[in-house]
């Protein structure tokens, strides 16, 4: 006899989604595993907070990842105003500095503008009137954006989950789950629960935790650290919006570069640099995992990926960005000329992570996978904005399979 029907191990914003479309859609005994005390405390509460319809990102009609983004960024902005959560609707800017960046936004325009997206081409003298104190020779705008203070929204879809009797198991950590006949068995540190189904939302530990089960093999995964920085008390003026590059790194996909984000509490942040991390949970600058840096450097998966060129000129520069701030606020300066060193200061730290296949490559969609009694988020994309059109997905793909 088991304990529950379904297990979601992880209680960020996609393992609790997929806990609320669970709890609504289905009649299974449902059960949600987090090791700490509290929801979102990782990737979901360290995030900029952006929820974007795919302008900042390389998306094509069609695609899967297009209709999570574009959808999923509607829905999550009506949650927010429906059960009045912290949101500030007041759209984004993909600016272009030079003419080959101003080549690169009308490819970006010429995409999305078959995607539904509502969009607007400014020129540098409009740019301004939206933002004075950002340079720009082109821009892009669209209101189909915001920023949402992700903790909050977790919260008010676990409390769904409860309302459909879903029972969460906070502070309780996964150390090692096992499939037999009768079902999954999960070991934690308060003690075996044993289970129908598991349901992997375990963020930058996913993959190591399909590994457990036998899928997935084929890939690995890799940590990235992003330091965020914010504005000044007194230079939050230098922006009213969100203001993305539109350049963006090769081969590393959904790179937006350092932007910046004023949030619902009306901070801004700017940021994140991007060097990999030496843990899952290693926020400080000098901490670090061994067993985690010992089985990133033990992947061929992690090698054929470092060994690239472009990869290599990234890393170099993200580590330049990381620990020198003259380099960082360089890339602000781009956007923002009239920036300083002292108008910025450093603000919290989020770890995520790169999926790798075989030859080395991130891919350009969302990395799901599944197994005998069990379904892993390896990594969603494109992340908040996704959240609730993709917890949805991934239950109706549970109570299909389960």
């Amino acid at each position: 006899m088991t304990d529950h029907d379904i297990a979601i191990v992880g209680g960020g914003i996609f393992g609790v989604s997929i806990a609320k479309h669970l709890a609504e859609g289905t009649e299974h005994d449902v059960c949600l595993i987090e090791k700490e005390y509290q929801l979102a405390t990782h990737q979901s509460g360290r995030n900029s907070g952006v929820l974007h319809p795919g302008l900042a990102l390389d998306l094509e009609p069609g695609t899967r990842k297009a209709e999570f983004a574009i959808e999923g960024s509607r829905r999550l902005r009506d949650y927010c105003i429906e059960r009045d959560l912290p949101i500030r609707d007041t759209g984004l800017l993909l600016v272009a500095t030079n003419e080959a960046e101003v080549g690169q936004l009308q490819s970006v325009h010429d995409r999305v503008r078959d995607l539904g997206i509502d969009i607007e081409w400014l020129d540098g003298e409009e740019l301004s009137e939206y933002e004075p104190n950002v340079r720009g020779q082109a821009a892009l705008h669209t209101l189909d954006a915001a920023t949402v203070d992700t903790k909050p929204i977790t919260y008010e879809l676990a409390k769904d989950a409860r309302r459909g009797d879903v029972e969460f198991y906070l502070g309780t950590e996964v150390q090692q789950v096992d499939r037999s006949q009768d079902g999954i068995h999960i070991l934690t540190d308060k003690g075996t629960l044993s289970v129908d189904y598991l349901v992997n939302a375990a963020g930058t530990a996913a993959v190591h935790l399909a590994h457990e089960l036998g899928v997935a093999e084929e890939y690995s995964s890799v940590p990235f650290r992003g330091q965020y920085y914010e504005l000044t008390t007194n230079r939050r003026d230098l922006i009213r919006t969100n203001v993305y590059p539109v350049s963006m790194p090769p081969r590393v996909p959904n790179q937006v570069g350092v932007h910046f984000t004023r949030r619902p509490d009306n901070k801004v942040i700017v940021g994140p640099t991007g060097m990999i991390a030496l843990g899952l949970d290693t926020y400080g600058v000098t901490q670090f995992d061994l067993e985690e840096v010992r089985r990133t450097v033990s992947s061929s998966n992690f090698w054929r990926f470092i060994g690239s060129p472009d990869t290599m000129r990234i890393a170099w520069r993200e580590l330049n960005k990381t620990y020198r701030k003259e380099v960082f606020l360089d890339h602000c300066k781009k956007l923002v000329p009239e920036i300083d060193e002292s108008d910025i200061s450093r603000s919290y730290v989020g770890i995520s992570h790169y999926v790798l296949d075989q030859q080395g490559q991130v891919g350009d969609e969302s990395r799901f996978a599944y197994g005998e009694r069990s379904s892993h988020i390896l990594r969603p994309k494109p992340g908040l904005t996704s959240s609730l059109s993709i917890g949805e997905y991934i239950a109706h793909e549970v109570d299909n399979r389960f």
